[in-house]
Formats: structure tokens, sequence, C-alpha cells
């Protein structure tokens, strides 16, 4: 939670607060007997204090429990799911690893899936491709086939033969 929300929350619970206390004040004098110094419409004064606390309540419960839904990123580039992202309510950590399928600069995966309900602000884990692995490819000219063969392995490549 950012300290902007620390302090709406927080001015929103000092409001609740207050009309809470200005209730209390109202019923003790009810109780003491005092309702004829606050005049004849006391019970609907009283209603309407109640209803705004009551509100006022509710509000906080919801505003600090909001959830955020969390978008689909795959297939977006690193950009755009970050403005996908701030619009959804939450941020992005984002790590990056090599891929064949996927181009440079998109998402690949995501750790939390589409549509699931988070707190707002939470972090979701975004995996981005940095594009295909890129291999160096030793010079086979002059090699023997067998030769040539372990130096692809070594490699990581694969040879295919033609005749």
């Amino acid at each position: 939670m950012s300290q902007e929300d620390d302090v709406g929350a927080a001015g929103v619970g000092e409001a609740a607060k207050d009309s809470r206390d200005e209730l209390e004040d109202i019923l003790k004098a009810l109780e003491a007997g005092d309702s004829d110094k606050h005049g004849p419409n006391m019970k609907i004064i009283i209603g309407v204090i109640a209803g705004i606390v009551l509100v006022s309540v509710v509000l906080i419960i919801i505003m600090v429990n909001r959830k955020s839904v969390v978008p689909d990123f795959v297939g977006h580039t690193t950009a755009e799911a970050k403005q996908i992202a701030g619009e959804a309510g939450v941020t992005l950590e984002e790590k990056k690893e090599y891929s064949s399928e996927v181009e440079e600069g998109c998402v690949i995966s995501q750790d939390i899936a589409k549509g699931m309900k988070v707190k707002r602000k939470a972090s979701v884990g975004i995996t981005v491709s940095k594009g295909k692995v890129m291999t160096v490819v030793p010079e086979f000219v002059g090699e023997t086939l067998d030769d040539a063969r372990a130096m692809a392995t070594e490699a990581g490549i694969e040879l295919e033969e033609r005749r």
C-alpha cells in the first residue's frame, strides 16, 4: 500500500471516528434524559447520523479491501504489459529468459493466472523473452564427419547430413 493510500485511508477512518464520537455524545444525552434540549426531531437526527456512520464504515471496509483482477499479459510487449498493469492496479516483477517461440520483448508467461483476484498493488511476476538463443557455430570446413559431429554436439547444435 502506498503512502498516498495510507493517508487516504487514515482520513476516511478519522472522519468515521468523528461521526461515531458525535453519535455517542447524542446517545449519552438521550440516556441522561436530555433529549428535549436537542429538539423534537432527535430520533430522526440520530437515525441520520447512525446511517452516516454505517455508510462510512462500509466505505472504509470496501476501500481497504479492494481487489484487482489480474489481466492477461502473455503475448504483450513489456511496455503494453506495464500500461495494462497500471490500469488494473497491479505491479509487475519482470524476469527474462530466452525463447525460440516468443519474440524478444514480449511476455512469455505470468505467475498469477489471468482473472484471479488479488489485493490492489499486488505484484505479478512476468517472464519476458530475450529472443532466440544465439549459438556460435564451429568451423566445420576441412573436418572429418566424425569430428564435425563431435564439434556440433559440444556446441549444442544438430547436424543435418545432405548428400
